[in-house]
């Protein structure tokens, strides 16, 4: 193989195929990426931990056609400080890098080694909206169990409707609920592995098409956009019947402003106990805030709010409070009360909800 590309080029696709791998795969083959030249003028990259995958291109100038690994990490670092265009070229068993008045050797495996990666050709795919599925993905994202006990917790449920796309999560401990209009055809619901979430959501960050051709298998999830493959092993089992956990009676209504909320609970929250435990008492248009630890001391802080209602008092988990904040589109929110004991409900109106069950005083 000998082709000649723009370093940026190379160096941009690395950027996302080096966050597949493994920082200690369990075989060398599987720390490397896949280049795989045609005559057409294409290189094709890809790179798998065996749960994920990711496919991508560049143009190229192909001198010969072929196909080779390189270490993925080691290839990026290279790109990274080129300021030309670099030609790769196969010599016997290395890897010829040369950029200007730079030239390099890299040990490279067989091509054929690497793991036959799975195609999405011939399934029914659905046009999900980018931006608003990157959106449900940072909504709910930290609702997302890292814990091996549930398997089928360490993921997120897609769900592709009528007329809306529904993305849900849950650690068993708080749930997160987002939805946004869609037009792009209902589909089987699907479970997102919390591995899968992570890639799709840098992979969405830019580009130029405004829909991701999104369709599954028995074994495997397929996101494509802007010439790139995302692949994900599917997960295997009944989600929770989420809509159960959501609280359809808490009469009570705690309006107040998310970005004052933030700063005092970041506030308080740094004398709190290793729990991050923190007490919150509402009474009339004021919310009090306290935390404290038996090494470090407490605080405490109002915060003005809109509520009408009796006196309540609770206490939760600073920092599940804290991402429902930071993921919010803007500043006024609502906390749903019943009792202390009753799980809270944090909204901005029908399309983000977020469960939070309260901590035992």
């Amino acid at each position: 193989m000998d082709v000649t590309l723009k370093s940026n080029d190379l160096a941009k696709e690395l950027s996302y195929l080096e966050k597949i791998v493994s920082q200690k795969p369990v075989v060398p083959i599987l720390g490397n990426v896949l280049l795989q030249a045609d005559a057409s003028g294409g290189l094709r990259l890809a790179t798998t931990n065996l749960e994920v995958g990711l496919i991508t291109s560049c143009q190229a100038s192909v001198d010969m056609p072929g196909s080779l690994t390189l270490p993925v990490e080691k290839l990026l670092s290279i790109t990274r400080l080129l300021t030309e265009d670099v030609r790769l070229t196969l010599e016997q068993n290395q890897v010829r890098v040369r950029s200007g008045q730079y030239n390099a050797r890299l040990q490279t495996l067989p091509a054929e080694d690497f793991p036959q990666l799975p195609s999405m050709k011939g399934l029914a795919a659905l046009q999900l909206p980018r931006l608003g599925l990157r959106d449900l993905i940072l909504k709910t994202r930290s609702a997302v169990s890292s814990k091996n006990t549930q398997l089928i917790l360490n993921g997120a449920l897609l769900i592709p409707g009528d007329e809306i796309l529904t993305m849900v999560a849950t650690d068993g401990h708080r749930l997160a609920r987002a939805v946004i209009a869609y037009t792009g055809g209902a589909g089987a619901p699907a479970i997102v592995p919390i591995g899968a979430l992570d890639k799709l959501f840098d992979m969405l960050a830019e580009g130029i098409e405004a829909t991701v051709a999104f369709a599954q298998s028995d074994r495997h999830l397929f996101f494509a956009c802007d010439g790139r493959l995302l692949i994900s092993r599917t997960l295997n089992g009944k989600f929770p019947a989420y809509e159960r956990m959501i609280p359809k009676a808490h009469p009570e209504r705690i309006e107040f402003s998310a970005a004052a909320l933030s700063l005092a609970l970041q506030r308080v929250g740094l004398l709190a106990s290793e729990t991050q435990s923190i007490v919150i008492d509402v009474e009339a248009s004021q919310m009090t805030l306290a935390a404290s630890s038996t090494t470090d001391g407490d605080a405490g802080e109002q915060i003005a709010v809109a509520y009408s209602g009796p006196a309540f008092k609770t206490c939760a988990s600073g920092p599940y409070v804290l991402d429902f904040l930071n993921a919010v589109t803007e500043d006024m929110a609502v906390l749903s009360v019943k009792t202390a004991l009753d799980p809270l409900l944090f909204s901005q109106g029908l399309d983000y909800q977020c469960v939070v069950m309260p901590i035992r005083m």
